[in-house]
């Protein structure tokens, strides 16, 4: 058995390996290196980083201990204090550390080390920086082992000055890439030759390949070593460059994608993949616009189009942060600041600042009058509506919808014409005009099967459902309902299944099936916390009135065992109990 251990210094010489083995019956070579050989009859070992528990959703604590990332950690701060042990008190800053530091040993050895000197907590929190934060590796290791910084410069020091020059602009994307983006703002126009050197990247360790459900390689960089190329980006002077073209690129890329999220069913699903995979460049690239671009309109272009995202995804805290953002940055009077405005009023409103999304909103409609611009008067028009009918003054809600219907239908605009119409009907509905309501929903609906805009068509059957409730049509709320959550659950529209989902479970109960309706509630009252928003209030009264309704029938203790359980109870079987999986 022959051994050789870090052969990327030596990596040229691997021919001389085959050579030797094939001279040599029976003789084994076991190599360790940072890069692969390329050579005939390698068999390749990666070793990635140690396993990770999921910091959103922390795992109880006998099964953290499991995890070889935080078993690393406890085995090396026990080293250096041999009292330590991991705790409920303790778990959650410990499993934060290890996954801060992407679950690199080397990393977490250092971290843990530190133990004698400073509780977890503590730890984490003057671990900002993976870089400065950890050096003082054991004396008797290597100079490159002793600092996290040394091991990655090792790496580095081994690259050829164009894999460097890649290796430094990669720094700037988050999460991962794809081929595509690379080249376009590393300014390789050769698609292959920039497809070439990331493999070589990755079989040098620093980047790691992932192949998507859609067969699009996309590479990614593990944040430890991201810092580092950022430190030799900033040292080249290009490093505002470079997110320049990073913010340009995602900007355009959003801005090509955005008219296909409300749109025909199979390109809007395959569109909010396609944002889903890159939305954490395009956020990234949308802060970096609002904190030092030079031309103050990207953050509201952005802002713009990624509305429809937002919505759909349920991001209101980050939307609502970011548009603000951009607002502060582009105070100049346009139609484009106009729609940010009216946009961040709604989503205020979700997140309960009422008295803002007001303030937004006179704004914008100040704006649009000014510029005589029909359009985006007729869009603040519905906004202005939303808010009527969120304070339940129903009458003013429906004459703004009516002025913004008479500009749509005299511009021909069919979407917004649509939208509009659904709206309306709503508030006509809150108003007790149930005729006028369901003749301007049905048309809505008709106009947005049309445009196959799935989320739209949701809202009408949503809506067309509560008529039928309203006039005690339980079979034909309980059918609408059901087709209502088929076209959410296509696109994930969060906020939407939510609502749907709490309907459906109020409907159930007023047909006495009060143990699935009271899990529904739960269930929807548990996806309103996961994203941030609330019920509006009406809705709050009505869900309340149905729990006293399952008491009644149930019992307290009952009710309150199907609310533990909805309130635990995954997605997935949420579509299995409703035969919608």
């Amino acid at each position: 058995m022959l051994v050789l251990d870090n052969f990327e210094q030596v990596v040229a010489a691997a021919p001389l390996v085959t050579q030797l083995l094939g001279a040599a019956a029976g003789v084994k070579a076991v190599v360790t290196s940072r890069a692969v050989l390329h050579v005939y009859g390698e068999h390749e070992f990666p070793t990635p980083p140690l396993q990770l528990p999921d910091i959103h959703h922390l795992p109880p604590l006998t099964a953290l201990e499991g995890y070889s990332a935080v078993e690393l950690f406890v085995e090396r701060a026990q080293a250096v204090q041999p009292r330590f042990e991991l705790t409920e008190a303790n778990a959650r800053p410990v499993a934060e550390i290890c996954a801060w530091l992407d679950g690199l040993p080397l990393a977490i050895e250092m971290a843990a080390a530190r133990i004698r000197w400073h509780a977890p907590p503590l730890l984490l929190a003057q671990l900002r920086s993976r870089l400065e934060g950890l050096t003082g590796g054991p004396l008797d290791l290597t100079p490159r082992q002793q600092t996290l910084r040394g091991a990655i410069a090792w790496s580095h020091d081994l690259l050829t000055a164009e894999e460097r020059d890649l290796f430094q602009h990669l720094a700037v994307f988050v999460e991962s890439c794809t081929v595509q983006a690379v080249a376009a703002i590393w300014g390789q126009r050769d698609a292959e030759r920039t497809h070439s050197l990331l493999r070589s990247l990755v079989d040098k360790s620093l980047l790691r390949v992932e192949v998507s459900g859609d067969a699009v390689d996309r590479f990614a960089m593990l944040e430890t070593i991201r810092e580092y190329a950022l430190e030799q980006l900033q040292h080249t002077g290009l490093r505002d460059a470079v997110r320049a073209r990073h913010a340009d690129y995602f900007l355009q890329r959003i801005e090509t994608l955005s008219p296909y999220v409300r749109r025909g069913s199979e390109r809007q699903i395959a569109t909010l993949a396609e944002i889903d995979a890159d939305y954490a460049n395009m956020r990234a690239a949308m802060q970096w616009a609002i904190e030092s671009a030079t031309d103050p309109v990207l953050g509201l272009r952005f802002a713009v189009a990624l509305n429809h995202y937002w919505e759909t995804r349920g991001y209101y805290g980050q939307a609502h942060r970011l548009s603000l953002g951009a607002l502060a940055r582009a105070t100049e009077p346009s139609a484009l600041r106009g729609q940010v405005l009216a946009q961040t009023s709604l989503t205020a409103h979700w997140l309960g600042d009422h008295a803002r999304a007001m303030a937004l909103l006179q704004e914008a409609i100040a704006i649009y009058e000014q510029l005589g611009d029909e359009d985006g008067l007729a869009f603040a028009l519905q906004h202005l509506g939303i808010q009527y009918g969120m304070q339940r003054d129903y009458a003013a809600a429906a004459q703004q919808f009516q002025r913004a219907l008479e500009i749509y239908r005299r511009l021909a605009k069919p979407d917004s014409l649509a939208g509009t119409l659904g709206n309306l009907g709503l508030a006509l509905l809150r108003a007790h005009e149930t005729t006028r309501a369901r003749e301007a929903l049905t048309e809505a609906l008709a106009v947005n099967r049309g445009l196959g805009d799935l989320n739209a068509i949701g809202h009408n059957l949503q809506n067309l459902a509560e008529i039928a409730r309203a006039q005690a049509e339980w079979e034909q709320a309980e059918k609408l309902l059901r087709q209502a959550l088929a076209a959410f659950k296509q696109i994930g529209h969060q906020r939407s299944i939510g609502h749907a989902v709490r309907e459906l479970g109020e409907v159930m109960i007023e047909c006495g099936q009060h143990a699935q309706g009271v899990r529904l509630l739960a269930v929807a009252q548990a996806m309103y916390a996961a994203i941030g928003v609330q019920a509006d209030e009406r809705a709050g009264r009505e869900g309340e009135a149905m729990l006293d309704r399952a008491r009644a029938a149930l019992g307290h203790e009952q009710v309150e065992r199907l609310c533990a359980e909805g309130t635990a109870m995954p997605l997935y079987t949420v579509w299995e109990s409703l035969r919608l999986a």
